[in-house]
């Protein structure tokens, strides 16, 4: 009886061995398996991981450079946009501004610095007259001239002196870019002077304003093959500019304009200073008309200037001598003068 015994409790015994080992096998699997999901999971998220990365890639890179392409772009237009200037009709404010200059500015900047470019014709030739019989004053131009652009203003503040202004559209010279005016649909009168301009080209370099047959022959008479060129009554002509534009650049028109009643502003020394030139020129073409004007300072020194001495005797036949740079459509119709005070 006691034998039996012993043989169940072994076989018992080694049931439950067996079942043990079953069971850490089972664990071993159930461990193992678990790893192996872990590691499995493990590695399709590093394959999302790297998926996602792949798929936005080019999309990250892309907008990296549309930003530089923007950034870029925006440099380039800053620096060919029209400055602060305005395109447009005539401001009454600013039209009042430039052609009301108080007498006390034209004595306090005098010459302002600025050369003389005014140059007599050879032959004395016979006063030039416009249309009504007066001392004509012809202005050659082009609304694209950066030099133009500058010496409008002088010549608008020379002209306000001996007539009026009713229309003075105002627009910005595409090389630069120089605001200004234009005197393209420009409404003048005097009773002392006819002024005529011919403002040739646009801003885009396409004719605006052909000239007439006598207007091609004085031209060619003086040999002139770009902008800007005045003739005041074929007593006096310029075919340099009279100052540097670029010291109006990166201001409006406004900004011009309320800079004319303080004599000390540079931009106000080269524009009245060139424009007392004008000024002068005009008034011995006028015979000293009208006194108020031209019997007034500076005007009297510079026209007795003027009177006594020849700047520089100029041959119809001579070669034009100025250096070409960034003119539009070609050297034939845009220069920079050599001779600019700067």
């Amino acid at each position: 009886m006691a034998k039996k015994k012993y043989s169940q409790s072994s076989s018992s015994s080694v049931i439950s061995a067996a079942e043990r080992r079953r069971e850490r096998i089972a664990s071993q699997r159930t461990r193992s398996a678990s790893r192996t999901a872990s590691s499995a999971g493990e590695k399709r998220r590093r394959v999302v991981r790297k998926s996602w990365w792949e798929r936005n890639s080019f999309v990250l890179i892309g907008g990296i450079l549309l930003v530089v392409v923007i950034v870029v772009a925006t440099f380039v237009i800053i620096a060919n946009s029209p400055s602060k200037g305005t395109i447009g009709p005539t401001d009454p404010d600013i039209l009042k501004k430039v052609t009301t200059i108080k007498q006390s500015v034209f004595e306090s900047v005098n010459r302002g610095g600025v050369k003389n470019v005014l140059q007599t014709p050879a032959g004395n030739p016979p006063l030039l007259t416009g249309a009504n019989g007066k001392p004509e004053v012809f202005f050659y131009s082009a609304e694209f001239c950066p030099f133009c652009a500058g010496e409008r203003w002088s010549l608008a503040v020379a002209l306000s002196r001996f007539g009026t202004f009713e229309e003075l559209p105002l627009t910005v010279s595409a090389e630069q870019p120089i605001p200004t005016f234009t005197f393209h649909g420009s409404k003048y009168s005097s009773d002392f002077i006819d002024f005529v301009a011919l403002e040739a080209q646009d801003r885009a370099g396409r004719t605006l304003e052909p000239p007439s047959v006598e207007q091609q022959q004085l031209l060619k008479r003086y040999n002139v093959a770009g902008f800007p060129f005045i003739d005041i009554a074929d007593k006096y002509i310029a075919r340099d500019a009279v100052f540097d534009p670029t010291i109006l650049k990166g201001h409006s028109q406004q900004e011009i304009a309320n800079k004319l009643s303080d004599p000390n502003q540079d931009v106000t020394q080269k524009i009245v200073g060139a424009a007392n030139y004008f000024t002068a020129a005009i008034c011995v073409v006028t015979n000293n008309q009208p006194v108020g004007v031209c019997d007034t300072d500076p005007i009297r020194g510079i026209r007795d200037s003027l009177t006594a001495s020849t700047v520089a005797s100029l041959s119809s036949a001579s070669a034009l001598s100025v250096s070409v740079e960034n003119c539009l459509g070609g050297p034939v119709i845009c220069r920079r003068p050599e001779n600019i005070v700067h």
